[in-house]
């Protein structure tokens, strides 16, 4: 889908949060690709969990059961070439031809692990559905833990796993009620919401 195409779309879900009868959100995500929307009300106490292949789901702090990031890294192995070069030179110089091939071959492996999918989970008190997982960063081939295309939405991730994580302390009583559901300025995700692009 288009940039141009995804902006609206975002800026599409994220109306719908808007329109929702007794909810104003206080701070809210929409997915890169727009295929999600969340949203917090504080003055209500409500949570809305929204998409385009999902149906719209308010719920109150109270239903909240339990939060939790997953991050889908798997290890690949990589043959470090630079290490075979060294092996094979040392393989001929001790054992002539066939410690040349046989050096080459016992290049160096090291692991290097590549993250895929970085999502919420968020589990609610509802049996038809108790599971949701909100996909923050999606790649096919992964990247690098370090990479600046993660960071942006590992950040968010993490920021969005401090709200429900407020607010599930506040339900099982370890924090107040000002504590657990405030904010310090009203806020939108930017970097996600639509700005035009």
């Amino acid at each position: 889908m288009a940039a141009n195409g995804q902006a609206k779309l975002r800026e599409k879900q994220l109306g719908t949060l808007a329109s929702v009868p007794n909810f104003k959100p206080d701070v809210q995500y929409a997915s890169p690709d727009g295929s999600t929307v969340l949203g917090f009300d504080i003055t209500t106490e409500q949570f809305i969990i929204a998409g385009w292949n999902r149906p719209l789901q308010l719920f109150r702090f109270a239903d909240l059961v339990d939060v939790a990031i997953e991050k889908d890294g798997t290890l690949i192995q990589k043959t470090n070439r630079g290490s075979q070069v060294f092996g094979a030179t040392a393989g001929a110089l001790l054992l002539g031809p066939v410690g040349l091939v046989m050096g080459g071959v016992t290049g160096s492996k090291r692991s290097e692990e590549r993250i895929r999918k970085l999502s919420l989970k968020i589990y609610v008190n509802d049996l038809g559905q108790p599971l949701h997982e909100i996909v923050f960063f999606s790649h096919p081939s992964g990247v690098d833990p370090n990479s600046f295309l993660l960071a942006p939405s590992y950040r968010q991730a993490e920021e969005w796993f401090g709200r429900f994580r407020n607010v599930q302390l506040h339900n099982q009583g370890l924090l107040g009620a000002k504590e657990a559901i405030s904010l310090p300025v009203k806020s939108t995700d930017l970097s996600l919401s639509v700005n035009g692009e």
